[in-house]
């Protein structure tokens, strides 16, 4: 009996440990990575293939999101590196810095205007990317980091112009001026466990990046170590969600908005990895037997009538 508890006991340890959220850096030549939050090593998951790459956040569920060149908004598969397009940004020409709330709302730092720095606080659409503004930083006019911070409920971020830490009202977008912060930090990151994660640099963009912490009220930084990349301009705290079987589409749910993914996959498996390219074709694999055939007809209707 002791035994079998044991063996219990370092199973339930085993999948607590694996629950534990990665810290994932996005470079801005595109590289996604792993950091090692004790030493600050990054590890390369792989290339997305995207370029001038500013800004990635998680979110609530685990599935990361990043914004590239002509402020096109992705979702980025934290296992292969894999970018999907989801759309264009509305209604900004730049998204500097993005960070979820617990409850999902997409916040981020953007501008109306390609050649000054994010002025605004906006909110994007995650399934579509259109946005909508929040408010005026005031204070603050090149937002490059931001995070939500869980503890008080508001926005942490740092201007890259001003050399400034700043909190940000989620509510109208106003910005106070906590105090400088002369790092030049590209990435904020905000663990499980409240610790303010960011990476820093020497120079305005192209330099080597550094894992700091950051103090929340006074904008200190922290050297933890050198990542081994440069520019690392998005970081995310993420335990990617396991898939989800009869989600062809990929956005997390089993539904009726899956029929006509599930319906390529079966008729035409190269035209689907072209629809969805970055959806495992496992996925419309109902019944489990390895393959992905007309047999799962029947599993995937029961699945979406709730008879599974």
């Amino acid at each position: 009996m002791r035994t079998i508890r044991s063996a219990a006991l370092l199973a339930a340890l085993a999948q607590i440990a694996q629950a534990q959220p990665t810290l994932y850096g996005l470079s801005f030549d595109g590289k996604l990575i792993t950091i090692n939050t004790a030493t600050g090593a990054g590890t390369l998951v792989g290339n997305t293939g995207l370029s001038s790459c500013d800004a990635m956040s998680a979110d609530p569920s685990g599935r990361l999101f990043a914004v590239s060149a002509n402020d096109d908004l992705y979702r980025i598969d934290a296992s292969s590196a894999c970018a999907a397009l989801i759309g264009d940004v509305s209604q900004v020409e730049y998204v500097e810095e993005l960070a979820f709330s617990p409850a999902g709302i997409l916040f981020a730092a953007g501008s109306a205007n390609a050649d000054v720095g994010a002025e605004r606080l906006i909110t994007i659409d995650p399934s579509t990317g259109q946005s909508a503004t929040v408010g005026l930083f005031g204070v603050a006019h090149d937002v490059d980091a931001m995070a939500w911070f869980p503890d008080d409920g508001m926005l942490y971020g740092s201007d890259l112009t001003l050399g400034a830490w700043l909190r940000i009202s989620p509510v109208t977008g106003a910005a106070v001026n906590l105090g400088p912060q002369p790092n030049f930090l590209y990435a904020l990151a905000v663990s499980p466990s409240g610790v303010l994660y960011a990476t820093a640099h020497t120079s305005g963009g192209g330099s080597p990046s550094t894992l700091v912490t950051v103090d929340r009220l006074s904008g200190a930084a922290t050297v933890v170590g050198a990542v081994g990349f440069d520019t690392v301009a998005g970081l995310a705290f993420a335990s990617p969600p396991a898939p989800v079987p009869g989600d062809a589409n990929c956005d997390g749910h089993a539904d009726i908005l899956d029929i006509n993914a599930f319906v390529a996959a079966i008729i035409d498996p190269a035209q689907y990895a072209l629809l969805y390219p970055c959806c495992p074709l496992a996925n419309a694999d109902i019944n489990g037997d390895g393959h992905v055939d007309v047999i799962d007809i029947n599993p995937f209707v029961a699945l979406l009538l709730g008879r599974s």
